[in-house]
């Protein structure tokens, strides 16, 4: 049996993101995240109180959902969008 090491394990979880990780991600609040993984439309695992959701299955939300430029972080995603006229 192999035991994984430290780098492993870590870049093992990092294919994992945290709700607020994920709703970064996405650009969204970690609330709409909540109600996807409850609604079964974000699959991932709770670990206790905490949710872990599989990288790929975020981008792949964020594809269907918002479109192929979703990969971006909160801030840059929140000023892509479109300002309502003044």
């Amino acid at each position: 049996m192999r035991v994984a090491g430290r780098g492993e394990k870590s870049q093992r979880l990092s294919e994992f993101l945290t709700t607020a990780e994920a709703a970064e991600l996405l650009g969204m609040p970690a609330a709409h995240v909540r109600r996807a993984l409850a609604a079964g439309g974000l699959p991932g695992r709770r670990l206790g109180p905490q949710w872990r959701i599989p990288r790929s299955a975020v981008l792949a939300y964020g594809e269907m959902h918002h479109g192929p430029q979703t990969a971006m972080s909160g801030d840059a995603a929140a000023r892509s969008r479109p300002q309502p006229a003044a």
